[in-house]
């Protein structure tokens, strides 16, 4: 790799992106771009199952970051001692899902349904686990337990106000 191709590799890793995904983009193995995060001297993150960027919420500096968070604000659960976010959906919504997996960076194993235990309908849900996300959302209001108590996020850039309001109406 050149000095331009390891600053990238370190710098999207330091930003949350998986080793899974930066590996593809330079078509080499995972053990390649772990060697490169060594030999540069970066912490590699522990096992996961699912590989996504944790850190997307830490800043809300697009249009899109905000729709997102509306979107959670009235749609998602979020369980703090457990350290995991879980957006549930019906069938015919499940497009949405695919959507925010898109943004987060993770992959279409992340996504999972389940039969409503009183309808038997098809629901579909993401569950997204981290320490690191689950503090982004609590720091930006998004609390455990909300359910018909939920608050205005504060901390919406005013220029990105309308992308969070229509993520609450999504």
């Amino acid at each position: 790799f050149n000095e331009t191709q390891i600053k990238d590799i370190v710098e999207r890793y330091k930003n949350g992106e998986a080793i899974m995904n930066i590996r593809k983009d330079y078509n080499v193995s995972h053990s390649t771009i772990n060697r490169v995060l060594k030999e540069n001297n970066v912490a590699i993150r522990g096992n996961r199952k699912h590989f996504y960027n944790e850190n997307i919420f830490k800043k809300i500096d697009t249009a899109e970051k905000a729709y997102w968070i509306g979107f959670i604000t009235a749609d998602g659960y979020v369980n703090e001692d457990k350290n995991f976010m879980r957006i549930k959906l019906q069938e015919k919504d499940k497009d949405h899902l695919y959507k925010f997996m898109k943004f987060i960076g993770g992959d279409e194993s992340m996504i999972k349904y389940e039969f409503h235990n009183i309808t038997g309908n098809k629901q579909w849900y993401i569950e997204v686990n981290g320490k690191t996300f689950i503090k982004s959302l609590v720091d930006l209001g998004i609390r455990q337990g909300k359910s018909s108590n939920e608050k205005w996020c504060d901390k919406i850039p005013e220029k990105y106000i309308k992308d969070y309001i229509r993520g609450i109406i999504d």
